[in-house]
């Protein structure tokens, strides 16, 4: 086992957290470990998913076996070769496992600056497609993540499958919003539609997607 003075690596570490008043698990003395693991020390996050199944979502480990193990040196202030200390460091773990995690904690309702597809042109009729055209345009100037939904479905089920896509907004155009330069915003979290400004609706986008609302 590594020695830090009189101290193991595994005392040390033990004392850390006492300190930080967290809890320790002596992995290493419940069951036998490889040679890795008896050169190592780490520090895991764990995280239960929607089963109850706990996984590893982060994980910073002090490895005085690799170096050793593939021959790697520095020369030292005395001039001598010294094997370092290897920090293995995963903050996220996996990246699929990451987003696994946080499609269940959010169930898909991804917050505005992380959602795929942040607003959702909906023209009433295919003769709206224009004036939709330009709402879409005005937007992507804007830095904003929409698109326009230029399919024959009827304007309900258009309105579905974008309530079903959890898209934060959905903006109905027609003939008012034309004349007056306006969008229908339908909101993901709530039942009242507000219409508005394509400018003012832009600025309370762009407001959520700086603030990460």
């Amino acid at each position: 086992m590594q020695q830090f003075g009189s101290f193991t690596a595994h005392e040390v570490l033990k004392k850390l957290r006492a300190d930080n008043r967290k809890d320790y698990l002596d992995i290493f003395h419940q069951k036998r470990r490889d040679q890795r693991h008896e050169h190592s020390v780490w520090q895991d996050v764990q995280a239960k998913n929607v089963l109850g199944k706990e996984d590893t979502m982060a994980t910073v480990q002090v490895d005085f076996y690799s170096a050793k193990k593939f021959d790697l040196n520095f020369i030292n202030e005395k001039g001598e070769k010294e094997h370092p200390v290897i920090v293995h460091r995963a903050i996220m773990g996996s990246f699929d496992r990451f987003f696994a995690f946080l499609t269940e904690y959010t169930g898909g309702n991804f917050p505005v600056w992380l959602s795929p597809v942040q607003a959702l042109i909906i023209p009433v009729g295919e003769k709206f497609n224009d004036y939709g055209e330009k709402v879409l345009r005005k937007l992507k100037s804007a830095g904003v993540r929409a698109e326009m939904d230029k399919s024959n479905e009827t304007l309900g089920k258009k309105i579905r499958a974008g309530k079903t896509k959890k898209i934060p907004y959905l903006l109905v155009v027609g003939e008012k919003e034309k004349e007056a330069e306006t969008v229908a915003v339908n909101f993901r979290d709530k039942k009242e539609q507000e219409t508005m400004p394509i400018k003012q609706f832009a600025e309370l986008i762009q407001k959520e997607i700086v603030e990460k609302k």
